[in-house]
């Protein structure tokens, strides 16, 4: 009787459809169908600035030229990075926003950048 684990690795790689690289004109053409929905996903959901969103999504697309797998899903890898890389944005902004507010170096007194604070962590 074969032991789980040969089975399921036996499973999965049957499972994994081998696809080469994309032609310039399905790269383009997936670049159109995906980013502006990645955009608008950093936008909504991670409650970015729509210029912040768009530097996101163009980072996840340089970091998909060098470290996509060419058997992965394209768009779902991308979600993910995407979603990684909001993350430690706003991470990064709070952390900022923290230490100015530590140092008196917030504009506009020490009231605005409370609350500059505490809309930054509550989303």
């Amino acid at each position: 009787m074969p032991s789980r684990g040969s089975r399921g690795a036996a499973a999965s790689r049957v499972a994994e459809p081998v696809r080469g690289p994309m032609s310039d004109e399905e790269l383009d053409r997936f670049y159109r169908q995906i980013y502006l929905p990645l955009v608008r996903r950093a936008t909504w959901k991670h409650h970015l600035e729509r210029d912040d969103a768009r530097d996101i999504v163009q980072d996840a697309f340089v970091l998909a030229l060098t470290r996509l797998k060419p058997t992965g899903n394209p768009k779902a890898w991308l979600i993910q990075v995407v979603d990684h890389l909001a993350i430690n944005y706003r991470r990064r902004a709070i952390r900022r926003a923290n230490l100015a507010q530590r140092w008196g170096l917030a504009d506009g007194g020490s009231e605005s950048s409370e609350k500059e604070v505490a809309d930054l962590s509550e989303s």
